[in-house]
């Protein structure tokens, strides 16, 4: 979750609304670190745009 700019906590069960594809040919930026996630796989931070992002609190 980014907050006033910042990150704050992560998001759990998120579901994401989208064209994959369109999602793909919209990304605005991607880190060069990568992250370990799930515990098994190393991904990059992508900001992208024209996505809808669910999540319950």
């Amino acid at each position: 979750m980014i907050r006033d700019g910042e990150l704050a906590e992560p998001l759990m069960n998120v579901s994401i609304g989208g064209n994959i594809f369109e999602m793909l040919m919209n990304i605005e930026g991607m880190t060069k670190d990568l992250e370990l996630s799930n515990g098994y796989m190393l991904t990059p931070k992508i900001k992208t745009s024209g996505i809808n992002i669910s999540t319950q609190k």
